[in-house]
């Protein structure tokens, strides 16, 4: 469950288990399938290894292999501590019948919160709020006393919702729900949901906004329900939950939800890019005004900021059903956070990062493509100087073209690792131009943005003022670009989020930013991948869940 996947230790087993554990690994993981995995271990067995013999004899024991996926994970599920999947009718899209009706298997909140109250070593220490930011414990402490209750005895809670590719081809991709603990200093994340993105529909997230209100409801009432989400009796499959039904919980609040833009519209409805009523739920700036920027900019002002009723009018007015995520306890538009990587990395520092490139190839002169080779022999020696970790395999012409303007195509770290590389290279290859001198102040500016993000050396003020210097330099950048008629330095509404982000920051952006949730998506979409079987939600959700369970336990002895 850390930030990255680290090698795994089998410390905790005797000698003779080790080889027993790390096949466990690769099939869980993905990197081998149940069959092979199984084979694998009966040659073991006839080499003179030990403690595989359960393994090798999966699949209708052992005579055949008809089922050792089925048979491996129950295997590898013994005494782990999850609880049983509570599935819940959802409506998806059928190919043939369109939208129907399908079952989708959920953990739910108040059922790891009762599991962990019960059962864990250490349940006050997951209570932590050491890591969280200001504004999640100001509304921690609000819910605290609305409800009547020491924070001490409660659990602040964060959701990521996102969606990571998971076949080979990177066509097909799942919507990951997780619950996490923003206030721990470790890491620490369990899956909610796994929904194939080919069966959703506007109806698919309504059923799961329903779900998760029910759950977050009976954390804030700290009491384990009596009934099922539809007020329906508990069937014969919900045997713990008859056991659990009445007994106190530890009271729970959300106080932040981490997604990209596409899931603060498509789930919670929030205003798009593209949307004439606005492209902000922080203020009420219109993408015509996106070039508004600096200290002085009129959205900073109180009379242009949005409430969280204001954005509720918006959905209202667009026509929408406001969904049922808005009615968990205490949550408002507040508890929903701009995120850097998407904004930033993915957004902002990528469009610079292009143009910047793209300039920069044109003072190294001659055939482009034997610039871009020159430029890729200096970013290689920037990496080994620096120790990089996130590095372009490759540098191309090609990865500087975006759709109408430059655009460094990377990922969130590789474009990150990148920003200080854009201020070593326009010092060094940029001359005394009007538009050289700009990109050069730029470069400088961006990378002091990223300085001060860190706990270790955040400055509100600072950071601040480098964020106004930066838009109002790229901003006049990029208006000089248009009157020229140069394709450079293009504004898109991702550069106002990134203003936004900074302006109403209290703490440390690292406190809430999502690198460990996407990094531990990877992971959940390893486990998705898959060889075979039925593509519905049921039959992609809980293979998914039982493998990460089969891997990894909850906090409990």
């Amino acid at each position: 469950m850390s930030k990255r996947k680290l090698e795994p230790t089998f410390d905790h087993v005797p000698e003779d288990l080790h080889f027993r554990e790390d096949m466990a690994d690769l099939m869980l993981s993905n990197e081998i399938s149940f069959k092979r995995g199984r084979r694998v271990c009966a040659n073991a067995i006839k080499s003179g290894s030990k403690g595989v013999s359960d393994v090798a004899a999966t699949g209708n024991h052992g005579r055949n292999l008809k089922n050792v996926a089925r048979d491996a994970l129950r295997l590898f599920l013994k005494k782990r501590k999850w609880p049983p999947f509570y599935l819940a009718s959802i409506t998806g899209v059928d190919p043939s019948t369109l939208e129907e009706k399908m079952q989708v298997p959920f953990w739910l909140p108040h059922e790891l919160i009762y599991i962990l109250d019960t059962k864990s070593l250490d349940p006050q220490g997951l209570k932590s709020r050491q890591d969280l930011d200001r504004k999640a414990e100001e509304h921690f402490q609000n819910c605290c006393r609305a409800c009547q209750v020491e924070a001490s005895a409660c659990y602040s809670l964060g959701m990521w919702i996102d969606g990571v590719p998971f076949n080979n081809d990177r066509s097909k991709s799942i919507d990951v729900g997780a619950l996490n603990f923003p206030g721990l200093q470790k890491d620490l994340r369990l899956p909610l949901f796994v929904l194939p993105k080919d069966l959703c529909c506007p109806a698919t997230w309504e059923g799961v906004a329903a779900l998760m209100k029910w759950s977050f409801t009976i954390l804030t009432s700290g009491q384990m329900p009596l009934e099922r989400h539809d007020g329906m009796p508990f069937t014969t499959q919900d045997s713990k939950r008859k056991a659990w039904a009445g007994k106190p919980v530890s009271h729970s609040f959300l106080v932040q939800v981490k997604g990209d833009w596409q899931a603060f519209k498509q789930i919670f409805q929030l205003t798009s890019w593209r949307e004439a009523v606005g492209c902000c739920f922080r203020c009420n700036i219109k993408n015509s005004q996106i070039e508004q920027c600096g200290s002085a900019a009129s959205w900073k002002l109180p009379a242009n900021r949005l409430s969280h009723l204001d954005n509720m009018e918006r959905i209202w007015r667009r026509g929408q059903h406001i969904n049922h995520f808005w009615g968990i306890p205490f949550f408002t538009c507040e508890q929903v956070y701009i995120d850097w990587l998407h904004t930033a990395d993915l957004g902002v520092s990528q469009l610079f990062l292009g143009s910047l490139f793209t300039l920069v190839l044109e003072t190294l002169g001659g055939d482009k493509n034997k610039a871009c080779r020159t430029l890729w022999t200096k970013m290689q020696k920037f990496y080994n100087v620096n120790n990089c970790q996130s590095r372009l395999n490759i540098f191309k012409l090609s990865m500087l073209k975006g759709k109408n303007n430059p655009k460094l195509r990377s990922k969130a770290g590789e474009g990150r690792e990148l920003v200080p590389f854009g201020v070593e290279i326009s010092a060094a290859h940029l001359g005394s131009s009007e538009e050289h001198e700009a990109a050069k102040l730029c470069a400088k500016l961006l990378a002091q943005c990223y300085h001060y993000l860190s706990k270790d050396s955040f400055d509100k003020e600072k950071l601040l003022s480098s964020i106004d210097k930066f838009a109002l330099q790229y901003a006049a950048l990029s208006s000089w670009a248009k009157s020229q008629g140069i394709n450079r330095w293009p504004i898109k509404p991702k550069f106002h989020l990134m203003q936004e982000m900074i302006f109403e920051a209290q703490d440390s952006l690292s406190k809430s930013w999502t690198y460990q949730e996407e990094s531990w998506g990877g992971l959940v979409a390893a486990a998705a991948r898959r060889r075979g079987g039925k593509f519905s939600f049921l039959a992609i959700g809980k293979s998914t869940l039982l493998r990460f369970a089969a891997q990894n336990d909850l906090p409990c002895p």
